[in-house]
């Protein structure tokens, strides 16, 4: 899924049209203006299967730019920047049926 809500799929992966709605990851930064804010985050995560299998989930991009990559934060303090980010999840041929469930963390550092 692209940070904008786009949705793609290659290989024998069939997207839903009847699925729930998908979204990218959203946060919301609340900073100063003329701060610049960066961004670091693993490359990908492991979710877990309620039948015991494994799913790997490619972090990124996000709106703001890519791993390592600053962005200025906008207007004043109490104006909050959203940041969205997308992801690759990748689903190999014989992936066992099952709710996938896992987490991320994104680290923010404000110069």
């Amino acid at each position: 899924m692209g940070y904008e809500g786009s949705r793609s799929s290659t290989g024998d992966v069939l997207l839903l049209t009847k699925a729930p709605t998908a979204h990218p990851a959203i946060f919301e930064i609340k900073l100063c203006e003329g701060r610049n804010v960066t961004i670091n985050f693993d490359v990908s995560t492991t979710l877990n299967g309620s039948n015991s299998g494994t799913l790997t989930l490619n972090l990124g991009p996000t709106e703001k730019g890519i791993n390592g990559v600053g962005f200025p934060t906008n207007s004043d303090c109490n104006f909050f920047t959203q940041l969205r980010m997308g992801g690759t999840l990748n689903v190999p041929g014989g992936a066992i049926v099952g709710t996938y469930t896992g987490s991320f963390a994104i680290t923010f550092n404000q110069e």
